[in-house]
């Protein structure tokens, strides 16, 4: 449906829905009501931004850039979504899995062997942590966002991913912890943590696979 407010529900005009533009304007309120507007909403518009141009810019302009450019939409929506309700909603997820898996056969540079491969990969390592911890430590949305993680980088780069995510989740578990601004037992959105270790796949992963294997040949 339309955007409208959440306060009042007066529907939103083209003037309200400019990029950055409209909430600076409106000095970050409803023009109807005056209701406060969320941070969140100018923030995900300017991550929104800067995320299409680096893809340009690192992969010109070619059929794969737009595609990059539409499972990237999908995946900041999935990184908001998840940060702001702790859901990874089918919405999201089915649209963007779909596309992901045609685009093997028409755009991607990945195999089918090796979208099988990066598949079984998080279904058996999210997999079993949703059984051991009885969905305490991940849910089902956090599985069904590894496959299309999967599906989008390949098994190659989907390692990355998840060294890169877990990597960063630790660091910010340790924040949280000495901050005091978390318990052992807090529960933290995994899901955008996971989209940030893809973007860090797709821009950085193929450097980050030499210079390791550049460490082991000269071991």
């Amino acid at each position: 449906g339309r955007s409208k407010c959440p306060k009042c529900n007066k529907k939103l005009g083209v003037l309200d829905l400019i990029p950055l533009l409209s909430y600076i304007f409106s000095k970050g309120k409803c023009r109807h009501c005056k209701e406060k507007i969320s941070a969140h909403y100018p923030l995900l518009e300017l991550l929104t931004g800067l995320t299409f141009a680096a893809i340009f810019f690192r992969f010109g302009p070619t059929a794969l850039t737009v595609f990059y450019i539409i499972i990237s939409a999908f995946l900041i929506a999935i990184f908001f979504e998840d940060a702001l309700y702790r859901e990874i909603s089918n919405e999201f997820i089915v649209p963007a899995t779909t596309f992901a898996t045609i685009s093997i056969l028409t755009i991607q540079n990945i195999s089918m062997h090796n979208a099988a491969v990066a598949i079984t990969i998080p279904t058996i390592f999210f997999g079993l942590q949703i059984l051991i911890s009885r969905g305490k430590w991940l849910g089902g949305g956090d599985l069904k966002l590894g496959v299309l993680m999967g599906i989008f980088l390949g098994w190659e780069l989907l390692i990355v991913a998840l060294i890169a995510s877990y990597f960063i989740g630790a660091l910010l578990g340790i924040y949280l912890l000495t901050t005091k601004k978390a318990k052992r037992n807090t529960q933290i959105a995994f899901g955008p943590i996971l989209v940030a270790g893809t973007f860090i796949a797709l821009f950085y992963g193929n450097a980050i696979i030499n210079w390791y294997l550049g460490l082991i040949l000269f071991a």
